[in-house]
């Protein structure tokens, strides 16, 4: 199986935290939206001015994965 149809199979939950613009910095924890996604159509989302959108590991010891919206705040 190639690396494109694992991601068009591989289903993320979608998460949003805000983090500080200028610093990157999270200000909180990621809070679940309750929407899912395909990893394959999440990679394909365009960052905007006010979100960032990209992927993190929330689980060291299996590398689970899950959607983040970074929503930058001032």
């Amino acid at each position: 199986m190639d690396i494109e149809k694992i991601r068009r199979a591989q289903i993320l939950e979608i998460f949003i935290v805000n983090a500080d613009a200028e610093t990157g910095e999270w200000i909180g924890d990621p809070q679940s939206t309750g929407d899912t996604t395909t990893a394959w159509d999440w990679a394909q989302r365009k960052d905007t001015d006010a979100d960032h959108f990209d992927t993190y590991v929330y689980d060291a010891d299996t590398q689970a994965e899950r959607a983040l919206i970074v929503r930058w705040v001032a």
